[in-house]
């Protein structure tokens, strides 16, 4: 029996349409979401990174965005158990790598805290054209909780997204070398895909010197309670990353 498409149909590629799929992932957070100083530093020795309490506890399919929400809601009947879920739209009927989607959201404790903002993959078709300064949650020197693989570990923020200001300048420029080239404007074209929308990270590595990751601005989460010297060591390689420069 053929399967009958409950979800809407988008395009996938020019000229291609596809039903969708919900894909939800829900992280629980450790009640201790802290180690011993010692600890820390047999993992900072071993794997350059301080976990954060962070695992990822299970995936799952649905239909509609409304029924992944709706089991998202019912495994709050117990908030301890759960911290974060996060949802992406993909393609159903569409080969592509798994880590493709058309959007994606985050939620902490169940409310709305981010989004992408262009799908990850069409770059072309789909550019990145900046960060709304009201969707940038986080500053320079912000300590945050960075989701991956199937745990998290802590970082502090060494620069935001690109702006739309910014990407705007770097555009123009581009598209009047284009159009001094070809004689044709090219409005559309940006010098940014989804990649760019990304926090700089810094992490720490087995000497204690920033190493830096670029992690998508809607994977970047707020910290809590963070211990001191979680924060010691943080900001000591952000301060040594300035200082490089």
């Amino acid at each position: 029996m053929k399967h009958r498409d409950t979800t809407e149909s988008v395009e996938i590629r020019k000229g291609m349409f596809s039903s969708t799929i919900f894909e939800m992932e829900l992280w629980t957070l450790s009640n201790d979401l802290h180690f011993s100083d010692e600890e820390y530093q047999e993992q900072l020795q071993y794997n350059g990174i301080m976990s954060c309490g962070l695992q990822l506890d299970s995936t799952g399919l649905f239909p509609t965005k409304e029924e992944a929400l709706d089991t998202l809601e019912m495994c709050y009947d117990d908030p301890s158990d759960n911290y974060l879920a996060f949802i992406r739209e993909k393609a159903m009927y569409c080969m592509m790598p798994s880590w493709h989607y058309l959007k994606e959201w985050t939620y902490i404790n169940n409310i709305l805290h981010d989004e992408s903002i262009v799908r990850n993959y069409d770059e072309y078709d789909y550019p990145f054209f900046g960060r709304p300064k009201e969707m940038v949650h986080f500053k320079q020197g912000d300590i945050v909780m960075v989701p991956e693989g199937n745990g998290g570990h802590w970082g502090i923020v060494y620069a935001p997204p690109l702006s739309k200001e910014r990407i705007m300048q770097a555009n123009m420029a581009i598209n009047e070398r284009i159009e001094a080239m070809t004689g044709e404007r090219c409005e559309r074209f940006s010098v940014a895909d989804y990649s760019d929308d990304s926090y700089v990270i810094l992490t720490c590595n087995k000497d204690y010197i920033a190493s830096h990751e670029h992690v998508l601005a809607h994977h970047v989460l707020p910290a809590l309670q963070v211990s001191g010297f979680v924060r010691n060591i943080l900001e000591e390689g952000l301060q040594k990353a300035k200082n490089d420069i």
